[in-house]
């Protein structure tokens, strides 16, 4: 299956193996028809074949033939109504097979759709990779995504969505152009981690958007007069047409574009576009009006159901409850794309007007006022009455670089901190998400990176206390210290002046300075070449040996230094700066991490010449930091440049993960509606609904497991829906169960709750609580559960209790390798890696990656 450039552009050289010829391949040489070979592909009977629709042998096994399914695999919940699939048909007679060998015919180079059948039968096709379908695992799906992208398939794809526009014969919208976005919002598409393979795919969206806009429109509006969406005898629903479109539409919009940041002032209107597609509200406005247009049509599809005559659609035969709940979850999609469309649109609009709010509950007034007056002068990026403090100060969060500039540690200006409760002033709505992530990003990156002179915020009881609290954080107070004394080097006697002398050592900040801070500072650095790893690209940093133990002369005695130092210094991933002056007095700053790992810095001591120099490599954020060191390797001219190395005293990677996953999409944090910033009065009188999959039709908690088997208890159902059930459930669980009354009632606010929180004092079972919880959730089928600890001991205690109680044994631990109970040994996720052995997946990877090297 050649590959073409994603989208639809210029064929280049298979990849993922060899071509077979036209005299080796029997398919390709009776035109490609399906089935021609009938001898089974060994590969595929052996567990996988890693030329899918290429391969000349047959995959239509026999079920004889075909290899053992893993009996580990958790199955999948069974929650219709939560899954993109569950709102379409597909062909469920399909297997990956009897799909595989008839997509070749599709995927050949002279292949061109000749009539409006062939699209409708290689969509169907396509989409019979669903969840839905159950001949087909979700290694399957992967499998047929990455083949269809890295071959023919994507073009085929394009092919169809510009078929309309080709043909003057008959064709069908429903049978030609839904099953299109039926597969772009797939659950095995838009849940895929394989984020190169989806952009491709989703990059047909952006390349022929206005084809399709024009397409979807049309039809539509032609099925909307008709009032129906069946096209003779296939039928087609509205709950399908909407889920694909409005899912299809936020994939696009939030995560899948892939236009560029635009450097307007107004960045925050552009990146809305999505993660990937940033500039698309303004480079494309068309895709705000579609949007609203297909919302438009959705509302009056609601109205149609029920008006007189009504709208012929297959929702109109479900029940009351499955229908709500289906409308439920379309207005879910609905109201989450229009907010992002309509966000920028606000942005772009009225971009110099503040959100208001209100002083509402027992907030002093002053204390708002002061921070008004702050805020006119003094908000984020352009919002600053004097421009951007530096190179990395924006008012949009996701363009913030977690890792500070040499701009930034330099700059003596405050910096944007915003007040973290309701009522303060903020540049985005009062109770948005947006709002919510801007405050938490910009106060964890303070505490990494930046320099603050600020007031802060304590709230002690009703009130809330004014108080003066100046601080400075490690890395830029540090380097700012540094800078200083470059600069006294020549006038006297200074502190890093006797670091020196002394060749490296422990940096303490002046007693006259508002804060304490002490620091390593690493003296006579050299380079080593350029190193290419799985890590990036790394240099080679030298320097001198630091005081004390380390210069012993025994290598054993600098060997053990060194592995008590790395436990918490110049430790993998350790934000590191290296400070270069230049002879006529320029200073640069380049922050890195370490690369490298304590071993090596160990290893490198016990080396003779260990006394005096040792060695770490460094990955720099800058490229230019990589391009001076390769220069100064070249030159062969002896340097008067003085360059240090310091080491902030934070870990930088324990920070950075969070920093990086609070610059999301706002649409995509769960319970936002429940954290976003909101009064007093409105958290008092929030109501958490239940559970989304406690609300599917048909389903409620069965309880009968909390009960020992004295009480007799055959059967307790909890209907979440249902005020009466809940209030049995918990009479029944206080009289009879293994728990206690408050047990009982947190188990049952758990369970028809959405998000809960369980507290007590020591002693009084919470541990036991969540064991039974799980228990609930394990016998209801109600998977995955992600358990997550502070500490390691916490997680394996939970764990252990889920064995020691018989809960479950199907446990995948991840983190530390380091248990406290060796009986978790074989739940570890590297044991159960290397038990698994390699899979398909696994074997794609592995061509990728030896074309990365080569």
């Amino acid at each position: 299956m050649p590959s073409h450039s994603r989208g639809g552009g210029r064929g280049r050289p298979s990849r993922g193996g060899p071509r077979p010829t036209p005299s080796a391949n029997p398919s390709a040489r009776r035109g490609g028809a399906p089935n021609a070979s009938s001898q089974p592909c060994k590969f595929l009977m052996r567990g996988g074949c890693k030329f899918g629709t290429r391969c000349q042998y047959s995959h239509n096994l026999a079920p004889s033939q075909r290899p053992p399914t893993q009996n580990n695999q958790a199955p999948a919940p069974n929650f219709p109504g939560l899954s993109n699939d569950g709102f379409s048909k597909v062909e469920q007679n399909t297997t990956p097979g009897k799909v595989f060998n008839s997509l070749k015919i599709y995927v050949e180079d002279t292949f061109k759709f000749q009539t409006a059948e062939q699209v409708y039968r290689f969509l169907s096709l396509i989409c019979s990779a669903s969840s839905q379908n159950s001949t087909w695992t979700a290694q399957d799906g992967q499998l047929h995504l990455h083949q269809l992208v890295e071959g023919n398939g994507i073009q085929r794809i394009a092919d169809a969505i510009c078929f309309p526009k080709q043909t003057t014969r008959a064709w069908s919208f429903q049978r030609g152009y839904i099953p299109i976005f039926t597969y772009l919002a797939s659950d095995w598409v838009v849940k895929s981690t394989m984020n190169s393979d989806i952009n491709a795919l989703y990059g047909l969206v952006h390349n022929n958007f206005q084809i399709i806009r024009d397409t979807v429109e049309t039809n539509i509006r032609k099925c909307m007069t008709a009032r129906s969406f069946k096209d003779g005898s296939y039928s087609c629903s509205g709950k399908q047409v909407f889920k694909v479109l409005f899912v299809t539409l936020f994939e696009y919009v939030v995560l899948r574009h892939p236009a560029k940041v635009s450097s307007s002032p107004h960045r925050n209107c552009i990146y809305r576009y999505l993660t990937r597609f940033k500039d698309s509200p303004i480079t494309n406005p068309g895709v705000r009006d579609f949007t609203e247009q297909i919302v438009a049509w959705f509302d009056e599809w609601l109205v149609a159901l029920a008006a007189t005559p009504p709208f012929q659609d297959e929702c109109r035969t479900y029940d009351e409850e499955k229908r709500e709940f289906i409308i439920e979850n379309l207005r879910r999609d609905k109201e989450k794309i229009l907010r992002v469309v309509q966000r920028g649109q606000t942005v772009v609009t009225n971009s110099e007007v503040r959100m208001p709010y209100e002083l509402l509950g027992d907030v002093d007034p002053a204390i708002v006022a002061a921070l008004e007056r702050n805020f006119d002068f003094d908000g984020p990026g352009e919002l600053c009455e004097n421009g951007p403090r530096h190179d990395n100060d924006f008012e949009e969060i996701e363009l913030i670089r977690v890792a500070p500039t040499r701009d930034e540690l330099l700059c003596e200006d405050d910096p944007y901190l915003p007040p973290n409760f309701f009522e303060a002033p903020h540049f985005h709505e009062p109770r948005s998400v947006d709002r919510l992530l801007d405050i938490q990003f910009r106060l964890l990156r303070e505490e990494l990176t930046s320099v603050s002179l600020y007031c802060a915020l304590v709230d002690v009881g009703p009130d809330i206390t004014y108080v003066d609290d100046y601080f400075r954080s490690p890395i830029r107070l540090a380097v700012q210290l540094m800078a200083e004394d470059l600069k006294k080097s020549k006038s006297g006697q200074t502190t890093l002046s006797k670091l020196l002398t002394s060749k490296g050592g422990r940096y303490a900040g002046p007693a006259t300075a508002r804060e304490s801070i002490i620091f390593s500072v690493f003296t006579g650095i050299t380079f080593k070449p350029l190193q290419l790893s799985n890590r990036g690209i790394s240099a080679g940093i030298e320097f001198d040996t630091p005081p004390g133990r380390a210069r012993s002369d025994k290598p054993g005695a600098r060997m053990e230094y060194w592995e008590q130092v790395t436990k918490k210094r110049l430790s993998q991933d350790g934000l590191v700066a290296l400070i270069w002056k230049d002879h006529i007095g320029n200073v640069d700053i380049y922050v890195g991490t370490v690369a490298s790992s304590g071993r090596d810095l160990v290893e490198c001591s016990r080396q003779t010449k260990g006394k005096d120099r040792v060695s770490i490599r460094v990955s720099f954020f800058d490229a230019k930091a990589n391009v001076r060191i390769v220069q100064a390797l070249q030159s062969r001219r002896s340097s008067n440049d003085t360059r240090l190395l310091i080491e902030a005293p934070v870990f930088y990677e324990g920070i950075r993960p969070f920093l990086e996953a609070l610059k999301r999409e706002p649409e995509l944090l769960p319970f936002g509606q429940y954290l976003s910033l909101q009064s007093k009065d409105e958290l008092a009188q929030t109501n958490i609904s239940p559970p989304l999959y406690s609300r599917t039709p048909g389903f409620s908690y069965e309880l009968k497991d909390l009960f020992p088997q004295a009480a007799g208890v055959r059967s307790l159902k909890l209907n979440t829906r249902d005020p009466d059930s809940i209030i049995n459930a918990r009479a029944q669980l206080i009289r009879a169960s293994r728990l206690d009354p408050s047990q009982a009632d947190a188990v049952v606010d758990s369970l028809t709750r959405e998000i809960a929180l369980i507290q007590g004092p020591p002693g009084t079972g919470k541990s036991y609580t969540g064991l039974e919880l799980i228990r609930v959730l394990v016998k209801n089928k109600i998977a995955p559960i992600l358990l997550v600890a502070f500490t390691n001991h916490a997680l394996d205690h939970m764990l252990t209790g889920i064995l020691d109680a018989n809960i479950s044994h199907k446990i995948v631990r991840i983190g530390s390798r380091f248990s406290v109970d060796e009986r978790l040994g074989p739940y570890s996720l590297d044991t159960i890696e290397r038990a698994q052995g390699k899979s398909r997946l696994g074997k794609s990877g592995g061509a990728i990656y030896r074309q990365m090297k080569e």
